[in-house]
């Protein structure tokens, strides 16, 4: 059974495209699946480790993902 995800639609829908855009597509959310998407199937060597960049991930895609912060 899947499970429902709850998110922010006026914060992260609002401001950030990629995760618009893998609702629309159906992927999942996770944080692999969201740096392929915002790097467009190439993100930098060690972007996963990089505080700035994952502080402007929504909230949701950690909550799906196997990395927390």
């Amino acid at each position: 059974m899947a499970r429902k995800v709850i998110h922010d639609h006026d914060i992260d829908l609002e401001n950030d495209c990629v995760l618009r855009k893998m609702l629309a597509v159906g992927a999942p959310l996770t944080l692999k699946k969201y740096l392929e998407f915002a790097f467009l199937g190439n993100p930098p060597e060690g972007i996963e480790e990089d505080g700035e960049f994952l502080a402007s991930v929504p909230d949701v895609i950690f909550e799906n993902s196997r990395f927390k912060m």
